[in-house]
């Protein structure tokens, strides 16, 4: 090693070491705290991020034209780890800043221009050969694929989205997403592609549903679906399925499933597949895991069978394909998922890296949840335990905590269950108060909803790959699911729509779109929804809907109502001509949130 060498080499190894302590530091520091005594200060912390991008950025996008040279090899190890170790912290620090906002959304994106047109054909050829790895290639070129027909732009977009897809603005890689799916949909045949037919009746959606379509491969259920539903009085409906019925019976299927009520535990035989956060977000029900566990604990019970045990995780494996197949077909749908249970679809353990990337920059890049996500699942214990580690030694030794957690199962069942072996038998103290927090949160988030998620991220994987969700944090996932949090835009909507017995010059016509833009944030919401079953507008605009969203002239009778058909986007709207009359009708249709039914 040249003289040259030596100090690089020791700033490279202090980095290192620096970047190692920083990052445990992290993972057992909660939010409030990041800051404390000891610690990085705001203004050191913020420095010292931008740093870490800036290194992070050039390590990607520069170093790989680095050329190797003998002598030059122990310091390129150095400098590789330390990269590989400050991809890691890095990303631990985005995630953070996703509660924190200490930084706005501009300053993780690259000043470098990102084109999905540019890398699509690249991606077609990683798509078409699941084989397609990038064995590390941040240091040299040593894609899998010849690179040599690749310009420099295009090598860089790639690595940024195995690396760093965080640095792209959400709105092109949503419409990567949506490309992706294209390329895979054409993979298949299209819109031409041979149909999954299947028979469902409307009193008994769910179980129909999954008798029809739960043990299907994930290629096949991605696939068109042709779907006949049988209606209350056990007659096949008329109609031939264009895409309208199959979003009826997905948008069906999700309210059944994953809306957690009487009504549905009664229609649903009792089963309850999702549970709600304190802020009624869904996850998976804990159910699963505790009737498991009672059962190991009582094994002369019989009210828990191993039977209904396997039929629930069965049902969650289709429920993700369920929601899978929502992303694919672009059908949005108005639930919200918990950002704790939404972490594990973009980095499930086990997965592919986006465009393959190797196993040692995978685990880099993998996120895991912390003690301060507990906070989406119950703010209040999440607060509690926060005090719990100011508590003095006396005051610990007069709570008698011990590692274990008690839960509810059913009406009339406790079940308690040990943090740690032997947990029953060790008394939570000064010394070991972080610990016991850990567990804890750890129990609430990982554990007892971790073989449901797993099932539920199964069928969700295959209609979905997984490495395609890689490249979205939680919030944004929520974002694909459900549409955008932006107020509905009256203009792009008007863009967008199909007429049926109207002109744009109609009265009706126009006078709906005056009573729009005067309408209430939440009122236009609930006009959306009343139209498409989603409060949300699409998230690259109202182009996207399919269909399209449609006003269809339905006579002109004053005294009816404006109804729905939701399975298609459809508004059916006398033509009123009286703009205070329109309003009126569409108001009280709108509020009762019903579609055929007023009719």
């Amino acid at each position: 090693m040249t003289a040259l060498q030596a100090p690089m080499k020791s700033w490279w190894m202090a980095l290192y070491v620096f970047e190692e302590t920083y990052s445990y530091v992290l993972s057992v520091s909660h939010d409030s705290d990041l800051f404390a005594k000891g610690r990085l200060s705001k203004a050191n912390y913020i420095s010292f991020v931008k740093f870490l991008k800036h290194l992070v950025v050039l390590a990607v996008l520069e170093f790989r034209k680095f050329r190797k040279q003998q002598d030059d090899l122990p310091l390129l190890g150095y400098f590789k780890n330390t990269v590989l170790l400050s991809l890691k912290l890095l990303r631990q620090i985005y995630m953070r800043n996703l509660r924190l906002n200490l930084f706005e959304a501009d300053f993780w994106y690259l000043k470098e221009d990102f084109s999905v047109k540019s890398v699509l054909p690249l991606l077609q050829q990683v798509e078409d050969d699941m084989g397609f790895r990038i064995p590390t290639p941040l240091f040299g070129n040593d894609l899998s694929v010849s690179s040599s027909s690749l310009s420099s732009s295009q090598l860089g977009s790639v690595l940024v989205l195995a690396y760093i897809p965080y640095m792209i603005p959400f709105e092109q890689r949503a419409a990567l997403f949506h490309a992706l799916i294209d390329l895979d949909r054409t993979r298949m045949g299209g819109w031409f592609a041979a149909k999954t037919q299947g028979t469902v009746s409307r009193q008994n959606i769910l179980f129909d549903a999954f008798e029809q379509f739960g043990s299907l491969p994930g290629e096949q259920f991605k696939r068109p679906i042709s779907v006949e539903f049988i209606n209350r009085f056990g007659e096949r409906e008329a109609g031939i399925d264009g895409g309208g019925l199959t979003k009826e019976l997905l948008t069906s299927l999700v309210t059944s499933a994953f809306i957690p009520s009487k009504e549905n535990a009664s229609q649903n035989g009792g089963f309850r597949f999702f549970d709600t956060t304190t802020d009624s977000q869904l996850f998976p029900s804990a159910d699963y895991f505790l009737e498991l566990k009672y059962a190991q604990l009582h094994p002369e019970q019989t009210e828990y069978s191993a039977e209904s045990r396997d039929f629930t995780l069965q049902m969650l494996r289709f429920l993700g394909m369920v929601v899978g197949k929502c992303l694919y077909e672009n059908v949005l749908i108005d639930v919200s998922f918990a950002p704790f249970f939404l972490n594990r679809w973009s980095t499930a353990q086990g997965r592919r890296n986006f465009m393959g990337a190797a196993q040692t920059v995978e685990e880099s890049q993998r996120y895991r949840n912390s003690f301060d996500d507990l906070q989406s699942f119950d703010g209040e214990l999440y607060q509690s335990l926060v005090k719990l580690l100011k508590f003095s030694k006396e005051e610990l030794e007069s709570l008698d905590i011990t590692f274990t957690v008690t839960e509810r199962l059913g009406k009339s069942h406790n079940v308690t269950l040990d943090l740690l072996p032997g947990g029953s038998h060790l008394h939570v103290t000064s010394e070991n108060k972080l610990q016991y927090v850990y567990c804890v949160a750890k129990y609430k988030l990982d554990q007892r909803i971790g073989v449901q998620t797993a099932y539920f991220l199964d069928g969700l994987f295959q209609v979905i790959r997984s490495h395609w969700l890689s490249l979205f944090n939680p919030y944004e996932l929520q974002t694909l699911i459900s549409g955008g949090e932006k107020e509905i835009d009256v203009d792009d909507l008007k863009r967008n729509i199909v007429l049926g017995g109207y002109t744009t010059s109609d009265s009706t016509v126009k006078y709906l779109f005056e009573i729009l833009r005067e309408f209430s944030p939440e009122q236009k919401g609930k006009f959306v929804k009343f139209v498409t079953s989603s409060s949300k507008q699409p998230l690259l605009g109202f182009k996207e809907l399919n269909p399209k969203f449609g006003i269809r002239n339905s006579g002109n009778d004053p005294e009816r109502l404006p109804t729905a058909s939701t399975c298609v986007n459809l508004l059916k709207l006398p033509d009123y001509r009286d703009k205070e009359l329109l309003r009126r009708k569409l108001l009280y249709s709108i509020n009762a949130e019903a579609g055929f039914d007023l009719s």
